[in-house]
């Protein structure tokens, strides 16, 4: 009885010294743990506090009707900003929101530039209200956006919408944007008036009075064919014509000026 008295308390001192380790080692590790989170604290505290983690570049490509230091502010980006805390979605987020920014591309590299690739929405025109307002006409969707006093410098740059009411604006703007036929920027920004005209078999037209000095007539269902206006105008031995959308042979005509 008395050998296994002390056999059982070998066993239990055994038992004691192992679970005693055990302690031990989860100590140490808890320990390690506590130094790494420290070190680790106090790196994120050094990054943080200096200018290590600003951005070091800020660029703005695509962007016309704000100006650069515009579409930052927008963005809440400056050379204060922390780079490791500005996620892509976020500032894409913020952007997106303004009507004249229809997508942003956002492009971040590890030595702490930004670049925001500016997609603006296409614009048809604008036009100036009775009250002297400016709006400008987007494409898509089909939108009506106030150009406040500050930008009033880039409306110049669109073609001039006058007389139309809004039914025959939505048609027009509708006639720019058919699918697969929609007019090009390119073509857009050649165009320096839109406004209705009537004949006597059609109350529903539009002038479209060229940069060149050509005038154009159309059917609304014939907008889509200035898209071939270049070509045109290569092989016109005259300036200052006046041209027709034909839809029934979908071809460009010279015409008797009105």
């Amino acid at each position: 009885m008395e050998e296994l008295s002390l056999l059982l308390d070998d066993n239990d001192r055994r038992i004691i010294e192992l679970e005693e380790k055990k302690k031990q080692r989860k100590r140490k590790h808890k320990r390690i743990k506590i130094i790494i989170i420290v070190i680790l604290l106090c790196l994120l505290g050094i990054y943080f506090g200096t200018d290590m983690s600003n951005v070091k570049r800020l660029e703005v490509t695509g962007n016309k009707y704000y100006k650069k230091n515009e579409i930052l502010e927008k963005a809440g980006l400056s050379y204060q900003s922390k780079y490791a805390v500005l996620p892509s979605f976020y500032l894409q987020y913020k952007l997106e929101k303004d009507p004249m920014i229809e997508r942003v591309k956002v492009h971040k590299t590890w030595d702490g530039s930004i670049e925001l690739e500016i997609i603006e929405p296409q614009v048809i025109g604008y036009y100036i209200n009775e009250e002297g307002k400016t709006f400008l006409v987007l494409r898509k969707p089909f939108q009506q956006v106030e150009v406040d006093n500050k930008h009033q410098h880039t409306i110049y740059q669109y073609p001039l919408i006058s007389n139309f009411d809004q039914e025959n604006l939505e048609k027009l703007v509708a006639a720019f944007s058919v699918r697969d036929k929609e007019i090009t920027p390119d073509i857009i920004s050649m165009i320096s008036e839109i406004t209705p005209h009537q004949r006597s078999y059609d109350q529903h037209m539009v002038k479209i009075v060229m940069q060149d000095g050509n005038t154009i007539y159309s059917s609304y269902d014939g907008i889509t064919l200035l898209n071939d206006y270049k070509k045109v105008v290569r092989e016109l031995k005259e300036q200052h014509v006046c041209l027709e959308l034909d839809t029934i042979n979908a071809s460009i005509l010279s015409t008797k000026c009105q």
